[in-house]
């Protein structure tokens, strides 16, 4: 696809006039270069210009561009502008009732636990993948030889991140130095797992936490926005190193890189073509549904689990029912295409949109006493996901899911331990404020 640094510029230079033209439409939306929303453009840029690259048929480039405008059109219908986004309204100061303080610490003390000790477990079994001859190939083989390996990667990629920002806010609060060390470990176990993109989520929950009512006049504010912008290049430092562990070549390196921004709509490459479109044209909306929450379906046993669709892809082009390692996510405009054809895919984007633009409206003027404090935590931990649904819908449900399904029964044992300290100060406390111990979980 590139094959020398000339042929990188070129692309790089093409794709930036595509993404000049995305961040001027979005551009009263987009918060920073640290919300996901920027990233979201970065990643569309780079689709829309592997459209030119791989597609002969100009009818499918159309449909993918169209695809994108009715996105664009649909999200901005309903999404509040980046000046409308408050986070912490009403909060008049920044100590929270204490109760909450410990409720919070420790639901993130037993989780870290958790965490810590599975990932040990799944060092014990399959070593680092960071430091593995294919990062990349070992972040996934790693968790397919069963053995409990896959309930590791569950907590892996939901509740370890959801502690994460629950351990930032916390530190925010009350500075304390263990909870900065938390933050640390997470990102350095998150890094081990062999992800490129291990670091952003770390980086760019910064970004929403800095709109928290007060916290600018913060000093631990002012310390995590030196280690956010410390965890910048040893984020491209950690991408860099990934691939050329593969590559052993700097320039190889680089062209790589590109290639893999290239390739998050690899998709399009194994499903554009008359042949993968009659195959998967009886797909409807009732496969859509069941394929979407199969995760879910599967985790309670009410239905087999089901390959991902990307697999199916893959081995159809392939022509080969051997399931393969690796297979690529569906971004929404081919997603879109596979279950409601030509036209329903554009319909399609402008309703999902439509949802996401909804979810980011749930970030305007976002009060913690309304929602309270987990409620609107996890608020802001959905809206850091959020562009994912655009990647594979999928598996972002499943994520969403799972970082549910490991969360609320540590939130629920986090409850149980609090509660008679509660309910002494209750007891014996004549001057208890309830007010200021309340439990706004």
């Amino acid at each position: 696809m590139i094959d020398t640094l000339d042929e990188l510029l070129k692309v790089v230079l093409s794709t930036l006039g595509i993404f000049f033209v995305l961040i001027f439409l979005y551009r009263k939306y987009v918060l920073s270069i640290l919300d996901p929303l920027f990233f979201f453009l970065v990643i569309q840029a780079f689709s829309i210009q592997l459209s030119f690259i791989v597609l002969k048929e100009t009818q499918y480039i159309v449909n993918i561009i169209l695809c994108e405008f009715a996105l664009f059109w649909g999200f901005v219908l309903i999404a509040p502008k980046n000046k409308q986004i408050v986070l912490g309204l009403n909060t008049n100061r920044l100590e929270i009732p204490k109760m909450q303080t410990e409720f919070l610490t420790i639901f993130c003390n037993i989780a870290m636990i958790v965490i810590v000790i599975a990932n040990v477990y799944l060092i014990s079994q399959k070593g680092i993948a960071l430091f593995s001859d294919d990062p990349s190939e070992s972040k996934v083989t790693s968790f397919s030889s069963g053995g409990g390996l896959g309930i590791v990667r569950r907590i892996n990629w939901g509740l370890l991140y959801f502690v994460g920002l629950v351990y930032m806010y916390l530190f925010l609060q009350n500075g304390k130095k263990i909870h900065l060390f938390a933050i640390l470990l997470l990102i350095i176990l998150s890094s081990f797992g062999g992800s490129k993109g291990a670091l952003l989520f770390f980086i760019q929950s910064f970004s929403f936490i800095s709109l928290i009512a007060n916290f600018k006049k913060n000093e631990n504010f002012k310390v995590l926005k030196k280690v956010t912008f410390l965890l910048i290049p040893v984020a491209a430092i950690l991408v860099f190193y990934i691939l050329f562990a593969v590559w052993r070549d700097v320039s190889s390196t680089f062209i790589a890189i590109g290639t893999r921004f290239l390739l998050f709509g690899d998709a399009m490459g194994y499903y554009y073509d008359k042949f993968s479109i009659k195959h998967f044209a009886p797909y409807s909306i009732f496969d859509f549904i069941y394929n979407e929450l199969n995760g879910i379906f599967g985790f309670f046993r009410l239905a087999p689990y089901k390959i991902p669709l990307g697999y199916e892809l893959e081995m159809f082009q392939a022509n080969t029912s051997t399931v393969p390692v690796f297979g690529p996510n569906v971004p929404f405009y081919v997603k879109g295409h596979i279950y409601f054809g030509y036209v329903g895919a554009i319909v399609y984007s402008f309703l999902l949109g439509m949802v996401i633009g909804k979810i980011r409206l749930l970030m305007s003027k976002l009060d913690f006493g309304k929602y309270g404090i987990v409620g609107g935590l996890s608020i802001i931990f959905v809206n850091l996901s959020l562009f994912g649904v655009t990647q594979d819908s999928a598996l972002f449900i499943s994520v969403l899911f799972d970082t549910f399904i490991f969360s609320l029964p540590l939130l629920i044992l986090s409850y149980f331990v609090i509660f008679p300290k509660m309910y002494n100060l209750i007891g014996n406390n004549t001057h208890y404020d309830s007010a200021e111990n309340t439990l706004l979980i």
